[in-house]
């Protein structure tokens, strides 16, 4: 997924830290840097992971099948064949590979659509869309995997992230704000929490950089519950 929202910035940082970089994506069009190896095609051609995986340490997961709201059968099947079986096809690549350590972006629908009160690592997930459902059964995948073959494996769980590059339903927001077409329904106090990608960045790097995130599942947010009020009037501002 390096050429993703988050993909991108990732691999900035990395550059920037000078680490040695293999980059697998559909189209990697938008990576310029030539210290990077490129590995362009399909997360389901098992010859082109055994050649992205080859050598490497420490493999990071983003690809996904993210929110479709189309809510079609296709869309569904679809959840499973790309969050379970293509991580399923990765993860046979990383073991024929002997890598050290698999990081999986994952996210908190696997968790609870929504909540009442904060929701922590503790808590038992109950997935109600076949987004998160697809996710928690390949994270359950991915831990099998680790223990199985070896290697250590971190689990990190998103909530909406922003940031520069955002797309998706953050930036129809502020679009609409931008246009004056925005219209808040209620009183704006219904909290959500959300994570900047540079905070992905930097959280990802640290737990590759310890032992203690082995076999762990971590929930990354900026720390701070928004209220769509408060989102909606620093937008606009």
């Amino acid at each position: 997924g390096a050429n993703g929202f988050i993909g991108q910035h990732l691999i900035n940082k990395l550059i920037e830290m000078d680490y040695h970089i293999n980059a697998l994506d559909m189209n990697c069009s938008n990576i310029k840097e030539k210290k990077i190896n490129i590995f362009e095609g399909d997360l389901f051609d098992s010859n082109l992971l055994k050649k992205a995986t080859e050598g490497v340490e420490t493999v990071i997961h983003l690809i996904a099948k993210t929110h479709d709201l189309t809510n079609s059968k296709e869309s569904h099947a679809d959840y499973f064949r790309i969050n379970v079986e293509g991580t399923r096809t990765l993860l046979d690549a990383c073991k024929e590979a002997s890598i050290k350590h698999f990081v999986f972006f994952s996210s908190v629908k696997t968790m609870a659509e929504e909540s009442n009160t904060d929701l922590d690592e503790n808590f038992i997930s109950t997935p109600t869309t076949p987004y998160g459902e697809s996710k928690l059964e390949a994270e359950k995948l991915v831990s099998e995997y680790g223990e199985k073959y070896g290697f250590k494996t971190t689990i990190l769980r998103f909530p909406l992230v922003y940031g520069p590059g955002i797309k998706g339903n953050m930036y129809k927001m502020v679009e609409a704000i931008d246009k004056n077409r925005y219209v808040q329904v209620g009183n704006g106090a219904n909290k959500r929490s959300m994570v900047y990608v540079k905070n992905i960045v930097d959280s990802t790097i640290a737990i590759t950089e310890t032992e203690k995130s082995d076999k762990q599942i971590y929930i990354i947010t900026d720390g701070i519950n928004y209220t769509l009020k408060e989102l909606y009037e620093t937008m606009s501002k």
